[in-house]
């Protein structure tokens, strides 16, 4: 391990010492959580056996279903809210790679489906931090939108006189609703467009349904 990455693993909020990791077998040093652009068995694999690093992201190309039975409902404090969720959860295999898979099962009966190496994490936990992550992409997309912030020579924190935390917490997490129904619907849309990849694009006449063909006598 080069002197730059040691230092990158020890400088965290918690530190786990060597001792606790070699007591315990599946504890993490620590968790990365990231969006599915990152997503690699194999990378998860090297992070944990190498490193002890667990992850926490988004399962790509997810095209199953679970049995709708599987999922229970639990609640889950976010902020002072208190949030319903159905969620279920499975051990499955990856390229041979291990991996915990939580589903939260939304309103369209869209699955969204989060991947896990640590084991120490329980369910409600594991979804409530890949779940906020949505509240943090629209502040940070909000920020660089409307207030330029990646070009900000420095930065200072003001109270919000005007603003209405409650408020502003509701409006986060209808965002993440809406977010979470639009990737639904991409998933469906996507799933449409294979199975419609599956017909020709042209037929014969021959080939219409009788009661469908415009003949002409």
């Amino acid at each position: 391990m080069t002197p730059c990455k040691f230092f990158a693993l020890q400088n965290v909020a918690i530190k786990i010492t060597d001792e606790q990791l070699e007591a315990d077998p599946d504890l993490p040093r620590f968790t990365l959580v990231f969006d599915r652009e990152v997503h690699s068995p194999k990378f998860f694999k090297k992070l944990w056996e190498e490193h002890r690093v667990a992850v926490l992201t988004y399962k790509k190309n997810v095209k199953d279903k679970w049995d709708k039975d599987d999922f229970k409902e639990h609640e889950a404090e976010i902020g002072s809210n208190i949030v319903k969720m159905e969620l279920c959860e499975k051990t499955i295999k990856m390229n041979n790679v291990e991996l915990r898979e939580i589903r939260k099962k939304g309103t369209s009966s869209h699955q969204t489906s989060i991947v896990t190496t640590n084991k120490k994490l329980n369910m409600i936990l594991i979804a409530i931090k890949m779940f906020c992550r949505w509240t943090q992409e629209n502040f940070f997309k909000y920020l660089r939108n409307d207030y330029d912030l990646d070009r900000i020579v420095h930065y200072i924190v003001n109270e919000n006189l005007n603003g209405d935390a409650d408020e502003t917490e509701k409006n986060l997490e209808k965002q993440s609703n809406v977010k979470e129904e639009l990737q639904g619907f991409e998933a469906e849309e996507k799933e449409l467009l294979e199975q419609r990849g599956q017909h020709p694009y042209k037929i014969t006449i021959k080939e219409m349904a009788e009661d469908v063909r415009n003949n002409r006598s």
